[in-house]
């Protein structure tokens, strides 16, 4: 036959469901025969391009499959990985952590003798009023300016002589 169609080419449809090109050829065919064997043939050809389709399309089924597969079985082992370098981590934490946790408490202990002297210092401090720290300062200044045979004898009558209740 001079006037051929293919399958695989997108047409206008004609006498229904055929391609105008197929339904051209069967016009044009005058013998019962000649009739059917174009029928067949294009029944033929539509069954073998189904075929590969479905084919192909089962082909990009599967790798689909096994490429998401492979991306499950990535996806958990890099979760696993992850999981358990977090795990590693949070370990050497609490490690440091009851480290830490030590060398607060013997720093604390080591500075509450400090504490204990500046609490003594706030409370004598807050029982001096500004007359008595003026006149205080007035006599250091006066004890800074003696000589040293003076602060001798000043520091021999603290030594001998203090005052009750201290």
């Amino acid at each position: 036959m001079a006037d051929e169609f293919d399958i695989k080419t997108e047409e206008t449809k004609d006498l229904v469901w055929l391609p105008k090109s197929l339904a051209e050829l069967i016009k044009k065919v005058q013998s019962e025969e000649l009739l059917r064997e174009s029928v067949l043939k294009y029944v033929k050809e539509t069954k073998e391009y189904l075929k590969d389709d479905f084919e192909s399309f089962q082909k990009a089924e599967l790798e689909y499959r096994v490429s998401l597969e492979k991306i499950k079985s990535s996806f958990k082992e890099t979760k696993e990985s992850e999981l358990n370098a977090l795990y590693d981590m949070w370990e050497g934490f609490e490690k440091d952590i009851i480290k830490i946790k030590a060398n607060n408490k013997k720093v604390i202990e080591e500075l509450q003798p400090l504490k204990n002297e500046l609490e003594e210092i706030k409370s004598l401090m807050s029982q001096l009023s500004k007359w008595n720290l003026e006149d205080f300062l007035k006599i250091l200044e006066k004890i800074n300016g003696m000589d040293d045979k003076t602060m001798e004898i000043l520091n021999f009558l603290f030594e001998n002589y203090k005052h009750k209740g201290q």
